[in-house]
């Protein structure tokens, strides 16, 4: 489980900003579709959900050039991040409940998270982030809904 701790304290040590990525010229032509992610079990409204949004297999696997990442300041232990303007096609989500808002995936010395996390599908990870068919979400449609509760 330590390379859990790793894959996501890099994936959002470089900062989940809110950012969206603006499809590619090529890509404008294809049909779009909406991804919203409702994100529960979170224990206590306070810092931020950090979220991670990638577009294919490779990116995923290679957590780098995420298409969209958010900050999500928490109200409420219900949490939901739209993504609008998706390309139809294959995602994945990775997220954690940055409690202390410092930007950052807590972790203890084994690397082993302190702060809860999740990914799409609610896959579990086993020594390791879980694999894209696992985590795989396929935006088809105008609207997609997806719900991750967290570790």
């Amino acid at each position: 489980m330590p390379r859990v701790g790793v894959f996501l304290c890099w994936l959002f040590i470089a900062g989940a900003a809110s950012v969206q990525a603006q499809p590619a010229e090529a890509e404008t032509d294809h049909q779009t579709g909406t991804l919203r992610i409702v994100v529960d079990n979170i224990e206590e409204a306070k810092g931020a959900i950090a979220a991670g949004l990638f577009r294919g297999q490779e990116a995923y696997e290679a957590m780098n050039n995420a298409y969209s990442s958010a900050k999500l300041p928490l109200t409420d232990t219900t949490c939901t991040w739209i993504v609008e303007g998706l390309p139809y096609g294959d995602y994945a989500v990775t997220l954690y409940h940055d409690k202390n808002n410092n930007g950052e995936l807590d972790s203890n010395l084994l690397r082993i998270p302190k702060e809860p996390y999740g990914f799409s599908n609610n896959a579990r990870p086993t020594f390791g982030p879980p694999g894209f068919e696992a985590v795989k979400v396929t935006v088809a449609a105008p609207d997609t809904t997806i719900r991750i509760t967290l570790n």
